[in-house]
Formats: structure tokens, sequence, C-alpha cells
């Protein structure tokens, strides 16, 4: 009997120690471990990006109060996209979230396209030189290296206007 409470006490010691402490990383690209938990139970792990979640504090019962107010996001405003958080806000009633790639969408008025929406989607402008111009998961928003440039890709996340 004694054998199998030290053995479960080892286990338990074992699998807390592979979680993460309060603050620290817990999950991300790359993450060297499978285990994304955090030792303090009253810690979870928060993803803030593709590359960080975080041990924090779980939420209180007022900050999940706070957290079902909806505030509404401005006009051309960013509202939605992989891995972007809205903390509970909503375009207006006069506008919808238009997505333009998996990565960014964007408050717009409703209905047909305006023209302020046909002119940024047309609006072309140059990245400067040493500027990122591309990536898995960049948006360039029209922007592109000059004339004298290059895009270079530097690995899967990072492209570089670099003189030709």
């Amino acid at each position: 009997m004694k054998t199998s409470t030290v053995l479960a006490l080892a286990a338990a010691t074992a699998s807390a120690q592979q979680c993460s402490t309060n603050w620290s990383q817990c999950n991300g690209q790359n993450w060297p471990t499978s285990s994304v938990c955090c030792q303090d139970r009253g810690f979870q792990c928060n993803f803030k990006n593709q590359y960080l979640s975080l041990c924090e504090p779980k939420p209180t019962k007022a900050a999940e109060d706070s957290e079902s107010h909806v505030w509404t996001i401005a006009r051309w405003a960013q509202c939605g996209g992989k891995g972007f958080v809205t903390n509970n806000g909503v375009c207006s009633s006069d506008d919808k979230c238009q997505p333009w790639n998996e990565w960014y969408f964007q408050c717009i008025p409703k209905g047909q396209k305006t023209k302020d929406v046909e002119e940024a989607e047309s609006h072309v402008w140059t990245i400067p030189r040493f500027g990122q111009c591309g990536g898995k998961g960049f948006v360039t928003n029209n922007g592109v290296c000059s004339s004298d440039d290059k895009c270079q890709p530097w690995n899967e996340w990072y492209h570089q206007c670099v003189p030709k």
C-alpha cells in the first residue's frame, strides 16, 4: 500500500513539473512539450498569438461580468482574423465584419461596396527598403517593394524588401 502511494505521489510530482509556472510560457508554435498546463490551479494557459500562450490568473467573477459587456468596434478597424481577440467587440449595426484573408477581418459598411472600400482595396503603397513584404500570416494591405527592390523570402514567416 505504501509503495502505490509513493508511486502516485511521484507521478503527480513529475506531471506538475512538466506544467508551466505562473506568468511563464505554456504553449506556442514549436513549444517543446505536449504539456499545456499551469502548475498553479488558480492559473490557466491563455492564448496570446500563434507563438505564445501564458500562464495567467483565472478570471474572477467580477472579470467574467465585465467580459460579458459588448462594445462597438470602429468602422474600418480590425474585427477578426486568426489569432485576433475582440474582447467582445462587434461591428456597429450599420457595418459588417468583412474577412479579407484568414488573418485580417475589417468593419466595413453593409451592402454594396462603397467607393471608400474600392479605393482601400485598390490602393497600392511602397514598402520601405528592408521592410517586411511577406511571409506566412503577414498582411501587406496592398504594399509592394519598390521597383529597385525585390521581396526576398528568408523563411516561411519573414520576407523582406532588399535591393535587386
